[in-house]
């Protein structure tokens, strides 16, 4: 499912993330971009109940958007199983 909007506070941190999103001069940088061009790339996430995901890969582009007080973001959802996530997040680097 490409091209899709998702409100921002159904989306849950993967606790297996092994990166942290930190308020420096390349995060003001995407606050920028996206407040001029949106979010470009969709980020991940995958479905954990009813109506709610967790997040597997745009920590980032989430947080510019909530700085913006955006309150969706543009999403790619997949299904994916918790010993696959760590995998994907390594082959995204």
């Amino acid at each position: 499912m490409l091209g899709v909007y998702i409100e921002i506070y159904k989306i849950s941190g993967f606790k297996g993330h092994p990166f942290k999103v930190v308020d420096d001069e390349k995060m003001q940088e995407l606050v920028e971009s996206i407040k001029v061009n949106g979010v470009l790339s969709p980020v991940m996430i995958r479905p954990t109940g009813m109506d709610t995901y967790e997040m597997i890969s745009g920590h980032r582009r989430l947080h510019g958007e909530v700085s913006l007080w955006n309150f969706s973001i543009f999403i790619n959802k997949k299904a994916v199983h918790n010993h696959r996530t760590v995998f994907l997040l390594l082959d995204m680097l």
